[in-house]
């Protein structure tokens, strides 16, 4: 009976928001005027084109991980939110047609601007079946590992190329304050200048988002 006084209330709730054409864009739970709870949207991107996504409300504003779907289902972005803004690690990946999703981005947020290390992943073409991470580039399959400094690329930033399977070599490396580049480093030079190419980072570990996807896992082998 208490289930059932609790599915009431919640239908009582439900919400629903629409495109101009009719069409329903999101679906959820209003309190006291406000978003609460789960909700889920299709959304219309010229980045992500269409799809869903779907994360929960408190008092109106985003929280906790936000998970973006291409229309097939494939994920393209799992994100942190805290008080309606990114804040933490999101995750961007590549979505291949029948197979599992591949990491091709992983960026940190505070406050909603980016902040702390940058990782664009690669693999070549031709091994993207046996690869972990991919992106495919216009020109080269490459990998940038960079920082943020509110909002802004500070630092080092180290571009790879792939000689050959899960072999990267540093191609260049630039120079940033503020957003502008200030120095540009290539291959050829590190020698004449002494520089050592610095060795790939250790991998980023999130446990929030790693225990979602454990969990999603769970719920799909159910």
């Amino acid at each position: 009976m208490k289930d059932m006084d609790e599915r009431e209330k919640y239908l009582q709730n439900v919400c629903y928001e629409y495109y101009d054409n009719g069409d329903i864009s999101g679906k959820g739970c209003m309190v006291s005027g406000e978003k609460e709870g789960r909700w889920e949207y299709s959304y219309k991107s010229d980045i992500d084109m269409n799809g869903k996504m779907e994360g929960n409300y408190v008092k109106g504003k985003k929280e906790g991980l936000w998970d973006f779907k291409a229309r097939n289902g494939c994920r393209k972005r799992l994100t942190e939110y805290t008080n309606d803004k990114k804040n933490g690690v999101e995750r961007v990946y590549r979505a291949i047609k029948g197979k599992a999703p591949l990491l091709k981005e992983i960026i940190t947020y505070v406050d909603g601007k980016r902040e702390g290390e940058y990782r664009k992943f690669c693999c070549s073409k031709a091994n993207i079946n046996n690869a972990d991470y991919c992106i495919e580039n216009h020109d080269k399959d490459t990998t940038d590992i960079g920082n943020y400094t509110n909002g802004k690329k500070d630092g080092e930033w180290v571009h790879f190329i792939t000689g050959c399977v899960l072999t990267l070599l540093v191609s260049h490396i630039k120079i940033y304050k503020d957003d502008v580049e200030v120095e540009h480093i290539r291959e050829s030079e590190f020698r004449v200048k002494g520089i050592t190419p610095p060795p790939l980072p250790s991998k980023i570990i999130n446990s929030s988002i790693n225990k979602y996807l454990e969990e999603e896992e769970k719920r799909k082998g159910k």
